[in-house]
């Protein structure tokens, strides 16, 4: 069994054990008090301290019918091995509030026989911090990890800051194109659903298709996976993302995605939106018919709700009269229903207000319930849903995937398609409905008069769209401009070659 050991140089308030056992994603953890006179090595050979705290944390968990087998194994393990526990630690974390991390190394160089976490957590726009921390440990930096976001686990100096520079390039180079922020959305979903699904092989580590830094430079990547690089892209350039974690009623199945409130003036949209780039992604690495499918870009909750038979987490109730149910729990005094209700409620005002909707301490009291204003609250949530309930017009997603495609077709016309067919595969696949106008609806008259079946009137009426909305000027131009530019890199090759 392989595990961590966590060093600290203060007591917990709540005991003064020497050694507790604590949770890990890298199997076993034991945290150690440490300081000047009990060193690492000494507190390593004080077997009968740890021995009584074993068996007193065992008895308070039994006291307590905590059933984690887990726990239970890691601690018959570690009483087993305590002996031998340095075989079996792959990290040494520095947890210290007063001890000055660097000199401690100095001190125990012990440690430098494991790899050496710091308790530290980074942004991704984090570089100057990160350049730092590469310096200061420049003669350990290969041994050397720390917490960086995208990741769940600990990820190594080296790696922190190549992941960093690859998502910032990334970013940079996005800034560049001056899109609309639903532009830039939509940009950034086809470059991260570019990649093919792939789960971890037997043996591997979950996270090798999870982290951020994994699968940025790995092969492996899942739905956590597609989320992180999402999510974390947007972050560079300035949009608030969230993480969706759901589970199935059972339990036993999970999925991610992101959600967004996105407010974008150029096309008047304003509302809180969810993006699943896994349900989207390409499924073979020679396939580029995801290109075709935004069924699962920028939609409501109530859409998103329709598939698949998953409970969205933080917000695992939700309805139009989620409001008037919350306050029927709250009179009724149905505690768990109506922290059930509030927690949803208040996730949705956090994302769309950035504070709680309902604070716990306002809304249930020791000796009972007490609800505000409910004419008030009423209000606040029906502008709320509001906001997660407002589909974005099929005319105005058209509007924003070409003036996106064809930026991507200007860069890269062997993968991406761009003709008005392409468009109106596109606009059928994704399920975007044009408006309905007098113009649009003689046509569609005139060609079932005349006996067109109605697949073709509704291509007339995407066709004079197209027109009106000059998405075909666009599209012969930017197509023309193509061929002019290959043209041109061609002659330039050629006059090299010669």
């Amino acid at each position: 069994m392989k595990g961590e050991l966590r060093l600290v140089d203060e007591l917990s308030p709540f005991s003064d054990n020497e050694f507790e056992v604590g949770t890990s994603l890298y199997g076993f953890k034991l945290n150690i008090y440490v300081d000047d006179t009990k060193t690492l090595e000494k507190q390593l050979k004080n077997k009968e301290t740890f021995y009584k705290e074993m068996d007193a944390q065992e008895a308070g968990y039994r006291a307590m019918d905590f059933n984690d087998k887990e726990v239970y194994e890691e601690i018959n393990y570690m009483r087993k091995h305590f002996d031998t526990i340095m075989d079996s630690v792959e990290f040494i974390k520095l947890s210290f509030e007063k001890t000055n991390e660097k000199e401690y190394i100095t001190k125990n160089p012990i440690i430098k026989t494991k790899k050496i976490v710091l308790d530290i957590r980074l942004k991704l726009t984090e570089t100057d911090r990160m350049v730092k921390l590469l310096e200061e440990y420049r003669d350990i930096k290969d041994i050397v990890y720390i917490y960086l976001d995208g990741n769940m686990g600990y990820v190594s100096l080296n790696d922190a800051y190549k992941t960093m520079l690859s998502i910032q390039e990334q970013a940079e180079k996005i800034k560049k194109l001056n899109l609309s922020p639903m532009e830039t959305i939509m940009y950034v979903y086809d470059q991260v659903r570019y990649r093919t699904y792939a789960s971890e092989e037997k043996g591997e580590s979950y996270l090798q298709s999870r982290d951020l830094s994994n699968v940025l430079f790995g092969d492996k990547i899942v739905c956590v996976g597609y989320s992180r690089i999402f999510a974390s892209l947007l972050k560079c350039l300035g949009i608030t993302v969230y993480m969706v974690g759901l589970l199935n009623k059972a339990g036993n199945d999970g999925h991610e995605r992101n959600s967004i409130y996105v407010k974008d003036d150029k096309y008047g949209i304003d509302g809180f939106y969810y993006f699943d780039a896994t349900w989207a992604s390409r499924d073979e690495s020679t396939n580029n018919n995801y290109l075709y499918n935004y069924q699962f870009f920028a939609k409501t909750k109530s859409y998103m709700d329709k598939f698949k038979k998953y409970v969205e987490e933080r917000i695992p109730i939700y309805s139009e009269n989620m409001f008037d149910d919350a306050i029927k729990a709250i009179e009724n005094k149905d505690t768990r229903l109506a922290i059930q209700y509030i927690n949803s409620l208040n996730a949705m005002s956090i994302r769309i207000l950035g504070y709680e909707f309902m604070p716990y301490e306002y809304v249930i009291i020791p000796n009972g319930v007490e609800i505000l204003d409910i004419a008030e609250l009423k209000g606040k949530f029906e502008r709320i849903y509001k906001k997660f309930n407002t589909e974005i017009p099929g005319d105005v997603m058209l509007r924003v995937f070409n003036n996106v495609r064809k930026i991507e077709y200007y860069q890269n016309s062997e993968l991406y398609p761009y003709t008005l067919s392409d468009i109106y595969a596109t606009m059928k696949r994704s399920d975007w409905k044009l408006p309905e106008n007098e113009k649009t609806n003689a046509a569609i008259l005139l060609a079932c008069i005349f006996g067109e079946s109605e697949s073709e009137a509704r291509k007339e009426e995407f066709k004079i769209f197209c027109k009106d909305n000059e998405i075909t000027d666009d599209v012969t131009g930017v197509r023309l401009t193509k061929v002019l530019q290959l043209v041109r890199d061609k002659k330039i090759i050629d006059t090299k070659n010669n």
